[in-house]
């Protein structure tokens, strides 16, 4: 098992009630699809067909929030809102996650202690009171393990987080 911190990414929240609808005609993903076990890779493009930036969307009880790679997150965020304002939601940059970690394995027992499912198939999410898991395409297993900003779920998630970089280690 491999375990590293994941501190390249940047976040934007599209929030509000009829956000699903807003990004369905701006990226390329079917944002029908989204789900609360299901997120979605997908991509913002401009006028001309040319991508933007390329992003992981995960349903949050905020909205759906965007994974977008540093240094993406305001451009992104900048060409959304320009349309926003024609749609009942909202566009802002997130801190995201409070910490998220990249899993490489195909057995992690210490993950079973956050989430008694762990997911089994790709972009499939499972989530917590203390942490959101997403299963990535590809072999070996990999994984992206989200720690929650709610203050009681942070405890746990850290003490995870502990034992997962003492994994990371050996």
């Amino acid at each position: 098992m491999q375990v590293c911190e994941l501190r390249q990414y940047e976040y934007v929240l599209i929030a509000g009630p009829d956000s699903i609808t807003f990004l369905q005609g701006q990226v390329t993903c079917d944002m029908t699809q989204l789900t609360d076990e299901q997120c979605l890779a997908g991509a913002l493009c401009n006028l001309k067909g040319r991508v933007i930036g390329d992003f992981l969307c995960v349903r949050s009880t905020e909205g759906c929030l965007l994974q977008i790679s540093e240094g993406n997150g305001q451009k992104i965020a900048e060409t959304l809102a320009k349309y926003a304002v024609f749609s009942n939601t909202e566009v802002a940059i997130h801190s995201g996650p409070c910490r998220s970690f990249g899993i490489l394995a195909n057995e992690c027992p210490v993950l079973h202690e956050l989430l008694p499912a762990p997911p089994t198939l790709p972009y499939q999410t499972a989530t917590s009171r203390s942490a959101t898991m997403i299963k990535l395409a590809g072999t070996p297993d990999r994984f992206q393990l989200w720690g929650s900003r709610q203050r009681a779920a942070q405890r746990s998630f850290h003490a995870t987080a502990a034992e997962l970089r003492s994994l990371r280690r050996r």
